[in-house]
């Protein structure tokens, strides 16, 4: 909880009962009404601050807009006082503004906690909060990067797919059968959807409740943790909208991949693997038999080609049969030998981790006057997968507008809205590992059995057949109001 919560949250409920104190209480004085307002050092409204004539009790308190007005002459004397501010003496004058220090010390002793109140000093190692305009500038990608380092005792695994979202442990892993995910909550109101679905430039601050208080506030489900997200409001700005734009683009790379093997690599894989299968005397009986026939030592090639022959060979075959011989032995197929003899060999990687483009452009505008404030932003996400045709694409839109309809009533609405395409099917990172270097990717000619079945058997599929060929929609579009 900040400490502005903290002090709105001592003042909100007794300010309309002062103001009615104050307005029955006024007495009759000769003078004239003179109005002001109250601000911190921010500028920022002090709500339900006391404005008394020095030794008189005709007095009065400031609105929801920090704004008052009192029947005194100009000149009085006035004296200002708020829960959590230094108490400030002024002379009344026309359209003054007041602004006020804060009183760390009035602070430091209670906050509220739900339904109850706790002494600060208990609080600070379980209430931390992380300001989104800090880490602005290194354009995170989820509302995880914001909080990534941010705050002790916050564990964060390390964002791996495409969205950029990862797993958020408050109090450390609780539980071996149910989740340990903390609750998230967006402006006051639970937010059951995705993480992803909230734009990082939309959030002013986070609050991490990291002690058993935050069940009080919101039960059972807090179990482990609270993580509450407060997005942006309209800011005073002389009466002129602000406008701002945030663009990222970046290339994104796989890393720490396991490679795969190279031809030769993959042919010392499949000699190793068939001499793991013979028994010593298996091997002295047929000696060299998955070896290359081309650099043989000690081993007569007629021999070695009449290796299990029913009928032995009298001569010694071209090059090419006896290479043919040899790949036979090692299980390769058909088509791999073939690419072998014509020197085809494929990194299948060079297609398989392509340099992936991410983009991310967000518009907003926000703006404060005396009764009404508004922050509105759209913003379009562009995100390619480091595994070839992977990726999403979003739309996402926020409006937070409030109004003061009365002096007594404000009234307002903060709405989220997102359309998303997860249609994109990315590679099949199984067959990815199972593929011969000795084959070609054929993805384009649909008629080719090869393009399905680049190896020539079943066995294993072309990592890409289901997304070229696949008509497939995954769209979402979702809306929350609160």
């Amino acid at each position: 909880m900040t400490r502005t919560q903290i002090r709105r949250a001592l003042i909100i409920f007794g300010v309309l009962l002062l103001s009615a104190i104050a307005s029955f209480a006024q007495p009759r004085t000769q003078g004239r009404v003179l109005t002001g307002k109250v601000v911190d050092e921010k500028g920022e409204a002090v709500i339900g601050a006391s404005i008394l004539q020095k030794g008189t009790d005709n007095g009065t308190v400031t609105n929801l807009d920090g704004t008052f007005s009192l029947n005194v002459p100009p000149g009085t004397p006035l004296v200002i006082s708020s829960i959590g501010y230094k108490e400030v003496e002024v002379t009344a004058a026309p359209g003054m503004t007041v602004t006020m220090m804060e009183d760390v010390s009035m602070l430091e002793e209670t906050v509220f906690i739900g339904y109850g109140t706790m002494r600060k000093k208990d609080l600070t190692g379980s209430i931390a909060q992380v300001r989104a305009e800090n880490v602005e500038k290194e354009a995170p990608r989820s509302m995880q990067d914001i909080l990534r380092g941010g705050v002790a005792g916050l564990t964060i695994s390390m964002a791996t797919g495409v969205e950029g979202t990862a797993d958020v442990q408050v109090r450390g892993k609780n539980t071996l059968t149910a989740g340990s995910s903390p609750l998230y909550v967006v402006d006051g109101v639970i937010y059951p959807g995705e993480m992803s679905n909230i734009n990082p430039n939309d959030i002013e601050s986070i609050d991490v409740l990291k002690d058993a208080s935050s069940v009080a506030i919101y039960g059972a489900k807090a179990a482990s943790g609270v993580i509450a997200i407060t997005t942006k409001r309209g800011k005073n700005n002389d009466g002129r909208p602000t406008i701002g734009f945030n663009a990222n683009v970046g290339i994104a790379r796989a890393a720490n991949r396991t490679p795969l093997l190279d031809g030769e690599g993959f042919i010392k894989m499949r000699q190793d693997y068939m001499y793991s299968l013979l028994k010593d005397s298996e091997i002295a009986a047929q000696p060299g038999i998955y070896d290359d026939p081309r650099s043989l030592s000690g081993v007569d090639p007629l021999t070695w080609y009449n290796y299990g022959q029913k009928e032995p060979a009298t001569s010694l075959p071209g090059q090419d049969a006896l290479v043919s011989r040899w790949l036979q032995r090692l299980a390769f197929s058909e088509t791999e030998i073939g690419n072998y003899l014509s020197g085809v060999e494929t990194d299948w990687d060079d297609y398989f981790f392509p340099n992936a483009l991410q983009q991310d452009y967000t518009v907003s505008m926000s703006n404060k006057t005396a009764n009404n404030s508004y922050y509105a932003s759209v913003g379009y996400l562009d995100r390619q997968s480091y595994i070839a045709n992977g990726g999403f694409r979003s739309i996402r839109g926020r409006i937070n507008l409030e109004s003061n309809v009365a002096k007594w009533l404000t009234v307002g609405v903060n709405s989220n809205f997102i359309a998303r395409d997860d249609s994109r099917l990315q590679g099949d990172t199984d067959y990815r590992d199972r593929l011969s270097p000795w084959t070609t990717n054929l993805i384009d000619e649909p008629d080719n059995i090869l393009a399905r079945w680049p190896n020539g058997d079943s066995l294993i599929h072309n990592p890409w057949w289901d997304n070229k060929y696949t008509d497939r929609s995954d769209k979402r579009w979702e809306m929350a109001f609160n």
